[in-house]
């Protein structure tokens, strides 16, 4: 197979200052190891320290392996989740968890003092007394029967009083999330030959980058180790500049690619054996998550970010 370099494109004509499209960008992984940033001794190095240069713009033309522009596809769809889930806290927590605060404080004296007014507290309140009944009898049917008669306190406490523990209910942030992935499909109808050429040679590009490599980098390759695929750097251009409104990506990895020969319906080819219309899918995502802070840095300030 030849080795692909420079710059392909679909539809095979020259660019104007005014038009828009997708170029994508193909580079070499670069494995992000276990070092960390100064002043992050806890956090590992991200995919994005790899490839800062490129995701800011300021990266060499030697950085890029070979360059795809096709036009923009229908359907831009810019998707965000944030990991949050529904917490809860029994009365019982809660009221651990406010002692504790509150004898580190106050120390061990000051805490039995706590502890003593705040079940008098309890007792003390007569909506509370007939609800505690409906516990203990619970606990005691569970302690004669072994648990067997299947009596839950909180079944007991809604069917007795109407009322059950406080949950303490409440959405909390669960973690971090790498964006879904990106899906585009573009119908190619080569107008001449030297255009089906063109689209051929970038499904090859497409389909030998993301394709993992059995040599390990070594002029003879032992085969005990196998090589990461080859990465995209995704923009969205306007005339040869970032597009002023459309999001960014980061660094992403090709996980799909479909082609289909007939998209017509029907098997046609030209003279030279070309399909007259295929369609090309592709689906990328991003090797890391998107933070806060990466709205404010490098290609993050143009359009809507990330």
């Amino acid at each position: 197979m030849p080795e692909y370099k420079g710059t392909y494109r679909y539809p095979l004509r020259k660019l104007d200052t005014s038009d828009d499209y997708l170029q994508i960008d193909i580079i070499e992984y670069k494995p992000p190891g276990f070092g960390s940033a100064p002043g992050r001794q806890f956090a590992l190095n991200s995919s994005d320290n790899s490839y800062e240069s490129l995701l800011s713009g300021s990266g060499s033309i030697k950085d890029v392996l070979s360059s795809i522009i096709l036009p923009i596809p229908e359907g831009i769809v810019d998707n965000q989740t944030a990991q949050w889930g529904p917490d809860t806290r029994g009365a019982l927590d809660a009221l651990a968890a406010n002692l504790t605060s509150e004898s580190a404080k106050k120390g061990l004296t000051g805490l039995k003092n706590n502890i003593t007014g705040k079940v008098k507290s309890i007792i003390g309140n007569s909506s509370n007394q007939a609800n505690l009944k409906s516990v203990f009898t619970s606990a005691a049917i569970n302690a004669l029967s072994g648990g067997s008669e299947g009596s839950d306190i909180s079944a007991t406490l809604s069917r007795v009083g109407g009322v059950i523990f406080n949950p303490n209910v409440e959405m909390l942030f669960g973690g971090v999330n790498i964006r879904g992935a990106f899906s585009f499909n573009f119908n190619m109808s080569p107008r001449f030959q030297k255009e089906s050429n063109e689209i051929r040679d970038i499904i090859r590009l497409f389909k030998s980058n993301m394709a993992p490599k059995r040599s390990s980098g070594l002029k003879e390759s032992t085969g005990l180790f196998v090589k990461s695929p080859n990465v995209f750097r995704l923009r969205y251009m306007s005339g040869g500049k970032p597009h002023p409104y459309l999001n960014r990506f980061k660094i992403c990895a090709l996980q799909g690619l479909a082609v289909n020969y007939t998209e017509s319906g029907t098997y046609a080819t030209y003279s030279d054996s070309a399909p007259v219309n295929l369609s090309l899918q592709l689906q990328f995502q991003e090797l890391s998550p998107i933070f806060s802070e990466d709205y404010n840095n490098g290609q993050g300030k143009g359009g809507t970010g990330y």
